[in-house]
């Protein structure tokens, strides 16, 4: 169980990560939560417009994954010129 995310360039999956999740017992429902950080370095070697793109599903036949219930997430991109 649990979720993995990955990020994208365009159609190309440069990252993929699976967070460890943490159970949390609430009634008679087992929830796994997990705060996700991410840090990842890209170096597209392009001029061009580039296009990045955050992706997440569940891991094994969890069907009820969630992403972001709790507050809104950030995505910061940096260039740095030559």
């Amino acid at each position: 169980m649990g979720a993995k995310i990955r990020i994208l360039r365009g159609a190309t999956n440069i990252y993929e990560i699976e967070p460890v999740m943490q159970q949390v017992l609430t009634g008679n429902q087992q929830v796994f939560a997990s705060t996700a950080g991410i840090v990842y370095k890209d170096s597209p070697a392009t001029t061009s417009a580039t296009t990045y793109k955050l992706q997440g599903g569940a891991l094994g036949t969890n069907p009820e994954t969630y992403f972001n219930r709790s507050g809104p997430s950030t995505i910061t991109l940096l260039e740095i010129g030559a």
